[in-house]
């Protein structure tokens, strides 16, 4: 696995929020889609699919030439928005 992935830091529920990554505690984080490491692989050997997962839940990251680092950043983003959006969901219907 890529080392800037342990690094990554976000409102990841939240869709606007950006993606940082820092190397130190106190630095200011680097925004991960105006950094050229968002291009490199995430894995080596580069594979093609990539599966992150969290408990009871999971997204499928794919891609063909070899998944990326912005591909796992946006596939965990994607993972928790919509985690989020279930349990909104579910306190919505146990309210009625």
């Amino acid at each position: 696995m890529h080392p800037v992935l342990m690094l990554l830091k976000s409102d990841w529920a939240n869709t606007v929020a950006p993606i940082t990554f820092s190397s130190s505690c106190n630095a200011n984080g680097k925004l991960l889609d105006e950094s050229p490491v968002k291009d490199q692989y995430a894995t080596e050997p580069a594979l093609t699919t990539f599966i992150v997962v969290m408990p009871g839940h999971c997204v499928e990251v794919g891609r063909g030439e070899g998944v990326r680092v912005w591909d796992v950043a946006k596939g965990v983003k994607t993972l928790f928005v919509g985690m989020a959006e279930q349990s909104k969901g579910a306190l919505f219907e146990d309210n009625w």
